[in-house]
């Protein structure tokens, strides 16, 4: 458990993959899927990620969010500098 009493599980994992099934439009999760960490030799199965409780390379999946939310701010404002710059370079060949 952590300081905000969030269960160090499979399926609050940053490294966990759910697995799903598709029926008719939808995708419907299977309850099971997989650890993507990168130090694992062989992808993990993992049943009732719900449950599992006792690996060393948990990781938040609310702080990977958080730091996926920054850098796409950090993208989009070097990309608005990008567009700028060719906007000034366009409206001066004018």
């Amino acid at each position: 458990m952590t300081d905000n009493n969030t269960l160090h599980c499979c399926n609050n994992c940053r490294f966990y993959a759910e697995h799903y099934i598709k029926r008719d439009t939808k995708f419907i999760a299977l309850s099971q899927g997989h650890c993507g960490h990168i130090n694992r030799n062989v992808r993990k199965l993992i049943r009732n990620p719900q449950f599992t409780t006792d690996c060393d390379k948990w990781q938040s999946k609310e702080l990977t969010q958080i730091e996926q939310k920054k850098s796409i701010k950090k993208l989009l404002t070097n990309i608005e500098k990008s567009l700028a710059s060719l906007a000034e370079v366009l409206n001066n060949d004018s």
